[in-house]
């Protein structure tokens, strides 16, 4: 989009320091690394960063303008800039968002708003893939999802796109309403609600709190994509003046399935059902929770009208993403499940009962890191992990962090020996650990937040010789 000066002061309510309103810019942009000539540089400050530094660069790389903060010494910006524009803000985050919003107040496109504690990323990633069937689509790449990448995403809106398909993420209350005020969505969702950044939040209640700010916003003529299957989430639902769609394996959803099973090859098919319809889908993904994930992509595609043989379709082609329950079969036919992405304790659940899911005859070892943004109740949720562990039968925990203790302890008092237990001192002991244990028909989970690095014990044990392949 071409944006003119005077657009931009009314979209974000900035004042205009230099240049004049006829001024203008093809495009904007927070980054001094990818920043084009002509668009307009928005700098952010981060906790590692702070973009005012990189000012006089993108000036001398040809953008149009500059939009600076509230009491930004206008001086820092040499007067022989005469084809430069400033706009003075109140706050440049909040004015990246009135400007996505702007766009999005003005333009057709349908937008689907994808929330929830786990599965975000891959019901986006499905639900572009169905909406593609029949639409042109907009998403978010990879998972910018916060307050920056949403509102850029949104800046890429082109009168060709029909549906924007949208991740929300967050760690902190109202984030998820500031969210959905920028992109105002016709369509949410809440994926599921479980124990996740409770360092910020507190408590379950207040993770279910925060997520349900997605549902607040939607109004009478939007559709709430409600998890049966997830009571807490059930609960927003019910209090949503939203219309609702339901999906899960509970025979009263709106959109279900039946029939599951897992297949050769690390697929899973089962029968879609929606109202008198139903079809076969199988998907190149394991796992039940990767069921859910194609039923609310599927009730999303429902509720825009897509056939569900069209749904089957455009499942078929999903494929998990890296950090995010891909298989690799590394040498001597042993297979590393990589979930090196990140890491809660709902989620680290399931990633061990998908293991003893897929390990079948063989060993399971996990490679276990810290999960981070838990607070107070961290020792209380690493030991439950491990409890879980131990009762599953993992056969051996190779674990990491500061937390690592609680997880043994854990999952010693489940009957896991004390002997398969393993606390590395850092990621390449970690490593060599599971080269001592693992052998032929063996799987290994790796999993634990982001800040653990848990890609440094996968990347060695991927590069192996021998066989790899991803499934």
């Amino acid at each position: 989009m071409r944006w003119q000066v005077g657009t931009l002061m009314e979209a974000t309510g900035g004042r205009l320091l230099r240049g004049d309103q006829k001024m203008a810019c093809r495009g904007i942009s927070t980054d001094s690394r990818t920043i084009r000539r002509e668009e307009l540089f928005i700098p952010l400050k981060g906790d590692r960063f702070d973009g005012y530094d990189f000012v006089p660069q993108v000036i001398a790389g040809g953008a149009a303008g500059i939009m600076v903060k509230k009491g930004f010494p206008i001086s820092r910006i040499s007067r022989q800039d005469r084809n430069l524009f400033v706009i003075e803000v109140s706050d440049c985050l909040t004015a990246l968002g009135d400007a996505a919003h702007y766009m999005r107040k003005r333009s057709p496109v349908k937008v689907v708003a994808v929330t929830g504690s786990n599965g975000k990323t891959s019901t986006k990633e499905m639900s572009a893939l169905v909406l593609q069937e029949q639409y042109r689509v907009l998403k978010n790449e990879g998972n910018l999802n916060n307050l920056i990448g949403l509102p850029l995403t949104l800046l890429r809106l082109s009168r060709k796109d029909e549906v924007a398909v949208l991740e929300m993420g967050m760690n902190h209350p109202g984030e998820i309403r500031r969210l959905a005020e920028i992109s105002r969505p016709d369509i949410g969702v809440i994926t599921n609600i479980g124990p996740v950044h409770l360092e910020g939040l507190g408590s379950l209640s207040q993770v279910q709190k925060a997520k349900g700010e997605l549902f607040e916003a939607l109004t009478g003529g939007d559709y709430a994509v409600v998890n049966y299957d997830d009571p807490l989430v059930r609960e927003l639902g019910s209090r949503c003046r939203a219309q609702k769609i339901s999906f899960g394996l509970h025979k009263e959803s709106d959109v279900r399935a039946r029939d599951v099973s897992f297949l050769k090859g690390n697929r899973v098919c089962f029968r879609l059902v929606s109202k008198s319809e139903e079809v076969r889908v199988t998907i190149s993904a394991y796992g039940l929770y990767h069921v859910h994930n194609a039923l609310a992509a599927s009730a999303i595609g429902v509720s825009l009208g897509v056939a569900l043989r069209k749904i089957a379709k455009g499942l078929k082609g999903f494929r998990p993403m890296p950090g995010r329950s891909r298989i690799l079969t590394i040498k001597k036919g042993i297979r590393v499940i990589d979930e090196t992405y990140n890491a809660n304790p709902r989620s680290m659940e399931v990633a061990l009962r998908t293991l003893r899911e897929v390990k079948g005859k063989g060993r399971g070892i996990a490679v276990l890191g810290d999960m981070k943004e838990l607070g107070d109740t961290s020792p209380f949720w690493h030991r439950e992990i491990g409890k879980c562990a131990g009762a599953l039968g993992t056969e051996y925990l190779v674990l990491l962090g500061q937390f690592a203790p609680f997880i043994a302890e854990g999952a010693e008092s489940a009957g896991a020996e004390k002997g398969k237990i393993f606390i590395g001192k850092n990621h390449e002991d970690a490593v060599l650990q599971v080269q001592q244990i693992m052998r032929r028909g063996d799987w290994v989970l790796i999993k634990g937040s982001r800040g653990m690095q848990m890609e440094k014990v996968l990347n060695p044990l991927a590069e192996q010789k021998g066989k790899r392949r991803a499934l």
